[in-house]
């Protein structure tokens, strides 16, 4: 993927990821302190920011997410430790963005293990907002369904990124994990539970998974890469090739989101008066030369939020992708 192409369909990203520990361990480089990231991904980044302003005007907002999926261990110690740890912590966050030049962070502490340790997360995102809003940066947090925010925790950030996917299910009608009638009913839970809908951001996943074996997960690009014909790469056969994977959502047994979905969730979102929607993650979408350089899934969200800020990303695993 080209990130520059892609920065042009965005308003924010959102890069995944340091672990706990790595902020603990702060140094720089940063890539001594340890997971997950690189200078070159901030390079990447950062030059992106420069091309989308340079092309649009328009400046490109970067966040960095602490914690997520097999990154979290670390969080527990930190939320249930004592306030001069978390003082300690966020002191470090805030030289982290400072020296990266990130709008702000985000939180993705998974496999939360108590009730206490869930308890213990709440307060210290109400803290982390009143000290981190202080030094001008933007907070928001992940959550998976479910998860559901007091409201007075919700109004203290300022987006909640709602995973709205691998929602594994046998009696799932369509077999796919981030089905719309689910995806409505998740968003509108949460909505329900306190959080105001212009701070709920909406999640796209832009990876399949197997109807038979959920467990068998493919990406985006992976899928169209197999199904399209590259012999006719930049003529008027790839562009009906892109017409008719327009609204290709299921391939071999794996289902997905089609770029159609996408556009239809996108316009749920709008309509619904929700902060944005989010893409897991950009670097499984699939740019297509001369058609959607951006990414077919980008542009398609895209294509809906022009006329509102409503396009956000999250990113992974950038290095490996450009």
């Amino acid at each position: 993927m080209n990130i520059n192409a892609t920065s042009l369909h965005l308003t924010d990203v959102m890069l995944f990821s340091l672990t706990p520990e790595a902020v603990t361990r702060y140094a720089e480089p940063l890539s001594a302190a340890g997971c997950c990231l690189s200078e070159k991904h901030y390079s990447l980044l950062r030059k992106a920011r420069s091309y989308k302003l340079e092309q649009t005007k328009a400046r490109l907002r970067l966040f960095i997410t602490i914690g997520g999926g097999g990154r979290s261990n670390g969080f527990g110690n930190i939320v249930t430790g004592s306030p001069s740890n978390r003082h300690q912590f966020l002191r470090r966050l805030i030289k982290i963005c400072k020296r990266h030049d990130f709008d702000g962070i985000d939180f993705d502490f998974e496999n939360i293990l108590t009730f206490g340790q869930w308890e213990a997360y709440l307060q210290f995102l109400v803290q982390a907002s009143s000290y981190l809003h202080k030094h001008n940066l933007l907070v928001t947090v992940a959550l998976h369904p479910g998860q559901f925010l007091p409201e007075s925790v919700c109004h203290s950030l300022d987006r909640v990124h709602v995973m709205a996917y691998d929602m594994v299910s046998h009696n799932s009608p369509t077999k796919h994990h981030a089905n719309f009638q689910s995806v409505k009913s998740v968003m509108s839970s949460f909505a329900s539970n306190g959080c105001p809908s212009s701070k709920l951001i909406m999640g796209l996943p832009a990876y399949a998974r197997h109807e038979s074996d959920p467990g068998l997960v493919k990406t985006y690009e992976e899928v169209i890469n197999e199904f399209i014909n590259y012999e006719h790469e930049d003529t008027p056969e790839q562009r009906r090739v892109k017409s008719a994977i327009d609204e290709l959502n299921f391939w071999k047994g794996y289902r997905f989101d089609s770029a159609y979905d996408v556009k239809v969730k996108s316009e749920y979102a709008k309509q619904k008066n929700y902060g944005g929607v989010f893409l897991w993650e950009i670097g499984q979408d699939k740019p297509l030369s001369g058609v959607a350089n951006g990414g077919i899934l980008v542009e398609s969200l895209s294509s809906v939020a022009r006329s509102r800020d409503l396009g956000h990303a999250r990113e992974d695993t950038i290095t490996e992708e450009l």
